[in-house]
């Protein structure tokens, strides 16, 4: 990822117009076919599902009618298969027979036969079917069998829509319990249709299996007994799996008597035909993946030329080259932002030199102009404390008064910028010793500094200022008082406080010395000009910070940088 992060521009853009080329592709040619597909065997799924439970109530409703209309019939077909000269019963019965048939959810024949196997009434409207033989099919299996509904599967599957796929029987008792005749319902492949119509679709098969395996009723009818065989099998083993296999998925439902009904679905889409999807997928995907590549690498170059000029013309200007001009090569954007470099470069050459000689001559006049702008009043009143000095008492003071005056003379003449804070305590030293001579009231004057931060480097007669202001309003007009400098590390800054038990002082000084940037005032020149230094030498983040109390007295901070080399 590292190794792509630092490619050329252009190649970056043709990679990345590459790859969001690709995945779309990807997913249409190897998933969007795949999900079509599994999307459309589910629905096919759930359609299975759902019309196989509709067969299974209409089966299970078509069972219920078939034995409603053989109790319906009973004791009345007993009756007439004893005694079947009453016209008027026979009449009935024959009506009784159109009306049970005319009750079934679909076409149905309803046959009376006797003991003897004979057909004694039938409402079918074809030429009487032959007798039913005593030894074979329904009668047989009527043998011996207890009283109730029974049903039979004939031997006939595929036989064609009119022949008989499915019979109920029913034997007829008279009230004494003795077997006059059989009741017979007989339903063909068309009426099986009928009845199952709606319960599957085109796509489907549905089938009809006896509890014993057999298959009564195949939607398809080209479908043969021993197909049917074989997807009651298939049906099986697959059923429930919600899988396709060999192009077909399976459902099953169990009715009551332990009928089945099974629907095979077919594949929405073949195998072959999902594979001549996936083909024509890919072969557009990579059609579609040429242009897109194509039209990348037309797009990086048109992107990646004027980028890659105008940062040239960005590294001559680094190495301190103004007189670059990168071609313009468009009218858009990109041209737009060659033209505004050139434009640039050409008014940095213009301003650039003459802004930064104006601004070094400024800064040095500035600070030449603090410098010498430091309190005159201090040299004044030492002068003429030395003069009465000199004149009432002839003492020896005078000498050490010239003496510490004469050094801090020196030290602010001096060429250097920057002293060590002990050089600068050292000139505090000899200011404090002149001013203790001038105030023989007297005041305490201490340090506290460690020897750490002795050889941090400051701006020479960084605190003359702050002393001057702290003997001036806190001290001297008291005729004592104390007075300490403080020196702390804070992290990369080094703290300097000086603090005086004096009145204090006004708070609009005190806003003054804490605003950003404070203006020029009329009086405290000298803390202006120091605040100016520091901003010039450090910047805007460092100056003075300012805290007093009336009657409590005053805490100047100064805060600058911790052995910051200046230039």
């Amino acid at each position: 990822m590292k190794k792509f992060h630092f490619t050329q521009f252009k190649y970056r853009i043709f990679f990345s117009c590459g790859l969001v080329a690709l995945l779309p592709l990807f997913l249409t040619s190897f998933f969007l076919v795949r999900i079509f597909d599994m999307s459309l065997k589910y629905q096919a799924l759930t359609s299975g599902e759902s019309q196989n439970r509709q067969a299974v109530q209409v089966f299970a409703g078509f069972l219920s009618d078939c034995e409603y209309a053989c109790r319906s019939l009973d004791q009345s077909a007993a009756t007439i298969l004893i005694d079947s000269k009453d016209d008027a019963a026979i009449q009935a019965l024959y009506q009784s027979l159109y009306e049970a048939a005319s009750s079934m959810p679909t076409d149905a024949v309803f046959s009376i036969y006797d003991v003897g196997g004979m057909q004694r009434f039938t409402t079918d409207s074809r030429v009487a079917a032959p007798s039913l033989s005593r030894y074979e099919g329904l009668l047989q299996s009527l043998v011996g069998a207890p009283g109730g509904i029974h049903y039979y599967v004939p031997e006939n599957f595929g036989g064609g829509g009119r022949e008989i796929r499915f019979q109920a029987a029913y034997p007829i008792e008279n009230a004494g319990g003795m077997r006059t005749g059989i009741l017979v319902l007989d339903f063909s492949e068309d009426s099986l249709e009928n009845l199952f119509r709606g319960c599957f679709s085109s796509g489907s098969t549905l089938v009809l299996a006896d509890p014993s395996g057999i298959p009564i009723y195949a939607s398809n009818r080209n479908l043969s007994y021993e197909e049917g065989v074989n997807l009651l099998a298939a049906a099986g083993e697959l059923a429930g799996t919600e899988e396709f296999k060999d192009g077909y998925a399976y459902t099953a439902a169990e009715t009551d008597g332990g009928y089945r009904l099974i629907h095979r679905i077919t594949a929405p889409i073949s195998a072959s035909a999902a594979a001549s999807l996936r083909q024509i997928s890919l072969l557009m995907s990579v059609v579609c993946l040429a242009l897109c590549l194509l039209i990348a690498m037309a797009l990086s170059r048109r992107i990646s030329s004027p980028i890659r000029s105008l940062t040239e013309g960005m590294r001559r200007v680094r190495k301190g080259d103004l007189s670059v001009q990168v071609p313009v090569e468009s009218q858009d954007e990109l041209g737009e932002l060659t033209e505004n470099f050139n434009r640039m470069t050409a008014d940095l050459k213009d301003h650039v030199d003459e802004a930064v000689e104006q601004q070094k001559a400024l800064s040095a006049a500035r600070l030449r102009l603090y410098q010498t702008q430091l309190n005159p009043h201090f040299l004044y009143n030492t002068l003429d404390t030395i003069k009465w000095s000199a004149k009432i008492h002839q003492l020896p003071d005078v000498a050490v008064m010239a003496e510490n005056l004469a050094a801090i003379l020196r030290r602010a003449v001096s060429s250097r910028e920057f002293v060590t804070l002990e050089e600068e305590l050292e000139t505090i030293d000899s200011y404090m010793a002149i001013q203790k001579a001038r105030l023989p009231e007297g005041f305490q004057y201490e340090t506290e500094v460690p020897d750490s931060l002795r050889s941090a480097m400051v701006p020479k007669m960084l605190l003359q200022p702050l002393v001057e202001n702290a003997v001036i309003h806190g001290v001297e007009q008291d005729g004592n008082g104390y007075i300490c400098i403080i020196a702390a590390q804070d992290g990369e800054d080094l703290r300097i406080s000086v603090f005086d038990d004096g009145r204090g002082m006004p708070p609009e000084v005190v806003r003054w010395i804490n605003s950003p940037s404070p203006a020029r005032p009329d009086g405290h020149l000298g803390l202006y000009n120091l605040i100016s230094i520091l901003k010039i030498h450090y910047g805007e983040g460092y100056g003075l910070k300012a805290r007093s109390e009336a009657g409590e007295g005053t805490t100047i901070t100064i805060i600058l940088p911790m052995e910051v080399k200046h230039v």
